[in-house]
């Protein structure tokens, strides 16, 4: 049964084994753990340690976090790095202010890193501990929801490129995760719904008696850390027991520890399970990204700190769950209870208005999971709780997507043939017409000339022309007018081809106003 909310014990912890063999080591989990000096001390190498922390966490935790590197233990020096805080400070500038203090400190392979953070932290320290004197000890002591139940285990360090994000790291394990649940009662309300797209992540590809539960305890996850200054109507009893608190803290926790550490610990086993069976992400691990390919581009595309990592993966999450329930691999009671889980979360369902669909090319183009030129995205199958890659086979069940919210589509070719002819009427045009109807269809071609023979002729050498018939045959299928004359240079005119488009299908003689030329268009080459 659940303790009373706000109520918190201490005591030993719970510990998830992330199991690897030789390299295993623990996640332990619990209240009150930077308490217990044997917990981190045990795992420490040699006699110096070099704390990593940021400007928000140092003033916090740092002397707590050093006290326990040292108490009992005098032969251990510490020293520490105080890095600015922010996703947009993950980059290798910042990451040389690590390997500066470790030279500095002429430090040799018998020292430890301690990572303390958020994410941001943890991955940058554990890329440096990979890197420094190739390879040495680190321990992660994570601060944030979103570390805790996902990028503090399995080992996956790096930093950011302004291309993309996490495209510089490494696979590199730390000597052991310390969760002290109790640096959550400082986080930010937004900070923590961030971290909760993780754990609701974990319901959804692996774990639906997981995403059930969480269904069910939403409220206690995400309530509110209450600070004395606000604005609450209180009775005098529990205005002297607010006080009280205020006086001993600061805030009134209001989460409930129980819930959190619960979501915690099966996000942690979750998360323990793949690493040990796919370490390096070369199959199993990569289904952890639900999400995160769409989520990476809006981070990347809206600015690295402009967004949390969460709310991209939220919006994300949405963008994949439609799109399986488009390619019918989910049915639309999925899809609403991804709706309906996001918004109690305190997590967005679109992504920023900015982000245009060049944008996400762009960047996913160089997502880490692009593979001999394709990329591989992570879609919901099947019940709740299963997840599959995409493929060849299924990227061109895929394309009719991106046909929606087109204004016009254009076919464009260099010769008509028998064969180009069947293409583009058998497949090209009813497809269009299946998936966007009533969005006007263009045809572009090198010349069209109705001569005597009642033939269409496209003036490309070896050409074939096809018969009347069978041009009269695609100006049913497509509509009129449909058909858009260009020279011989037809790429050299690109620009005119749209340009003519938007006039015929967009600017009707008799509307006055113009529309813009960035009007949404599909081409089809």
């Amino acid at each position: 049964m659940d303790r009373p909310v706000g109520e918190k014990s201490s005591g030993a912890p719970t510990i998830v084994e992330v199991d690897l063999g030789n390299r295993s080591y623990p996640t332990d989990i619990g209240s009150g753990l930077l308490d217990q000096p044997e917990l981190l001390q045990k795992h420490v190498h040699g006699k110096k340690v070099i704390v990593v922390t940021n400007t928000t966490i140092a003033p916090l935790y740092l002397d707590k976090v050093v006290e326990a590197l040292t108490k009992g233990n005098p032969a251990v020096s510490v020293e520490y790095v105080i890095l600015p805080d922010g996703e947009k400070f993950k980059d290798m500038d910042t990451l040389m202010k690590v390997f500066d203090k470790a030279i500095e400190s002429r430090l040799d392979r018998r020292f430890t890193f301690v990572a303390l953070g958020g994410g941001v932290i943890g991955d940058m320290c554990g890329f440096a501990a990979a890197s420094f004197l190739h390879g040495v000890n680190f321990i992660q002591i994570p601060t944030t929801v979103m570390a805790q139940v996902d990028s503090s285990v399995g080992g996956k360090t790096g930093i950011n490129h302004p291309l993309g994000k996490n495209l510089i790291g490494a696979f590199y394990q730390p000597q052991c995760v310390l969760i002290d649940t109790d640096t959550l009662d400082t986080l930010p309300d937004r900070e923590l719904a961030s971290g909760l797209a993780e754990v609701i992540k974990y319901g959804l590809i692996r774990d639906a008696e997981f995403f059930e539960w969480q269904e069910k305890n939403m409220e206690k996850l995400i309530a509110s850390n209450i600070s004395y200054t606000s604005t609450v109507v209180l009775s005098s009893l529990l205005q002297g027991i607010f006080l009280q608190a205020y006086m001993q803290s600061g805030v009134v926790n209001c989460r409930n520890p129980n819930a959190l550490a619960y979501a915690i610990k099966r996000s942690c086993e979750n998360k323990a399970e793949v690493v040990s069976l796919d370490e390096k992400e070369s199959g199993l691990r990569a289904t952890l990204n639900l999400g995160h390919t769409f989520g990476h581009a809006i981070e990347t595309g809206f600015g690295y700190g402009q967004c949390l990592h969460g709310e991209a993966v939220a919006a994300g999450t949405v963008m994949a769950v439609d799109m399986s329930y488009r390619l019918g691999w989910i049915d639309s009671s999925i899809v609403k209870r991804v709706d309906d889980i996001l918004p109690r979360a305190k997590l967005p369902t679109a992504s920023p208005e900015t982000m245009t669909v060049e944008m996400f090319k762009s960047v996913m183009a160089l997502d880490k999971k692009v593979a001999d030129g394709l990329l591989r995205l992570i879609l919901l199958k099947g019940p709740l709780g299963n997840c599959v890659f995409t493929g060849q086979e299924d990227y061109n069940r895929l394309r009719p997507l991106s046909y929606c919210g087109a204004d016009v589509f254009i076919l464009a070719f260099s010769l008509i043939s028998k064969a180009s002819y069947e293409n583009v009427s058998k497949k090209w045009i009813p497809e269009l017409k299946h998936y966007a109807p009533g969005v006007p269809i263009i045809l572009v071609g090198t010349k069209h000339d109705l001569r005597e023979d009642k033939q269409f002729f496209i003036d490309h050498p070896g050409a074939v022309p096809i018969s009347t018939a069978q041009g009269e045959e695609l100006q049913k299928l497509i509509g009129s007018p449909a058909y858009i004359e260009c020279s011989a240079k037809t790429q050299e005119n690109v620009k005119a081809v749209f340009d003519a488009a938007i006039k015929v299908v967009l600017q009707p003689p008799k509307q006055k106003k113009k529309k813009s030329k960035a009007q949404n268009a599909c081409t089809i080459l």
